[in-house]
């Protein structure tokens, strides 16, 4: 990570968040190439699987575009996505993607996965962990 071309402020934002999974710093993984597969730009160095951001940083102001987390029990894989803003609009999505998974914890490939999509955000990632998010997955699941 170049932090010469970093701000301050940012370096304080990153400074500031934690990885909702398992509490690890969230740093760039790649300065050359920002962005990667899953739309993220910033992730967990403990585990990139468990949470990354798109952060915008190259411009003012800095903004969160997006939060990703991945957690797992014994039988489902869930990717929990909000979004806060679409270009410079704010908006308040939250997407669930559920994957069925083996017993080594890999999704099962040609299980069609379940997909839900809110109009607000329905999670705290800062203030989460691991059991907290499976919780409050499993208590939204229920009404659907």
């Amino acid at each position: 990570m170049n932090k010469d071309i970093m701000h301050k402020e940012l370096k304080v934002y990153l400074n500031s968040i934690k990885c909702p999974i398992c509490g690890a710093q969230v740093d760039m993984m790649e300065w050359a190439n920002p962005v990667s597969k899953r739309g993220c730009n910033f992730f967990c160095v403990a585990n990139p699987v468990h949470y990354g951001i798109y952060y915008i940083h190259w411009e003012r102001p800095y903004r969160l575009e997006k939060e990703l987390a991945i957690v797992s029990d014994k039988t489902h894989q869930y990717e929990v996505e909000q979004t806060h803003y679409i270009g410079i609009n704010p908006v308040k999505h939250t997407q669930i993607r559920i994957y069925n998974i083996d017993g080594e914890g890999r999704v099962i490939e040609g299980h069609k996965s379940k997909q839900f999509f809110y109009q607000k955000h329905l999670f705290d990632y800062q203030s989460a962990n691991k059991e907290k998010f499976l919780n409050r997955i499993k208590t939204i699941l229920v009404f659907q």
